[in-house]
């Protein structure tokens, strides 16, 4: 299977992405403090059947860091005209749900199915739980210690909150602390993306795509809460909460991840 990897002219900016696989186009967005890497498990596997793209968002890994004046969903855009791609499947994990949610009110006739993991929502009140355990983080944070700082950031997100480290394999634990320490060494950005206005959060309902809504049991509450929300408001929607799951589903379960995608996008 042929692999194409690049950097495309997106925007000024250059945008690091990988392309394998025929067939209908599915792009995979990683979340915030992440990069393609989050998709190793996916990324063969479902070019069995698809024309595969993974990217960086502008600001993160490969690609060029945040400047100017940028929307990520007009960057995906950019991206997908760049590769000659005029639809696609959809599939965002955390932040990468919330991007996901913006292109597909930006560029509706672009869209085909969603898929959102774990989805943010931007105007969504965060947990008392989550704010403590963003305390804790932002104070180590500021200690300027970088190892104790990826820790308890992999701690809260990959292991759950209020888990024991260990909870998730050894393996799967490295490859997320190698993305986020590299994300936490990447130049300052000098920008951060402009959000959709009005926001996403009260045009829920002007999403027509099929969409799938997955929530992991052990994650944050108020991630849970925007699942419920958003199959709540976007019409043809349905939501699966998997049991002991946190908030990083595909790298948890990559197999039943896989199957549930597969199965989702088959279906006519």
């Amino acid at each position: 299977m042929v692999h194409t990897t690049g950097y495309a002219d997106v925007n000024g900016a250059q945008i690091y992405y990988e392309t394998t696989g025929d067939g209908p186009a599915l792009v995979l967005v990683h979340g915030f403090n992440l990069d393609t890497r989050v998709w190793d498990d996916q990324f063969d596997e479902l070019a069995k059947h698809f024309q595969v793209v993974r990217y960086d968002m502008r600001g993160f890994g490969k690609s060029s860091k945040a400047a100017g004046t940028f929307t990520n969903y007009d960057d995906l855009a950019g991206l997908l005209d760049y590769l000659n791609i005029e639809k696609a499947h959809i599939c965002g994990l955390s932040f990468g749900g919330y991007c996901s949610l913006e292109f597909a009110l930006a560029h509706p006739n672009r869209t085909d199915r969603l898929v959102l993991i774990a989805s943010g929502l931007m105007g969504f009140p965060m947990t008392d739980t989550r704010q403590a355990d963003l305390t804790t983080f932002n104070g180590v944070l500021q200690t300027g210690d970088l190892e104790a700082s990826v820790n308890v950031y992999t701690n809260q997100w990959l292991e759950g909150p209020g888990q024991a480290p260990g909870r998730v394999p050894t393996p799967i634990r490295e490859r997320f602390l190698d993305m986020v320490q590299h994300a936490f060494t990447l130049p300052k950005p000098e920008n951060f993306p402009q959000f959709l206005q009005p926001p996403v959060i009260e045009r829920l309902h002007e999403i027509k795509a099929p969409t799938l809504i997955l929530a992991g049991e052990l994650d944050y509450p108020d991630i849970s809460q925007i699942a419920t929300l958003l199959h709540g408001r976007v019409t043809l929607s349905e939501l699966l909460v998997l049991p002991n799951i946190a908030h990083i589903v595909n790298m948890e379960i990559p197999v039943q991840f896989n199957d549930i995608l597969l199965d989702y996008l088959a279906r006519s």
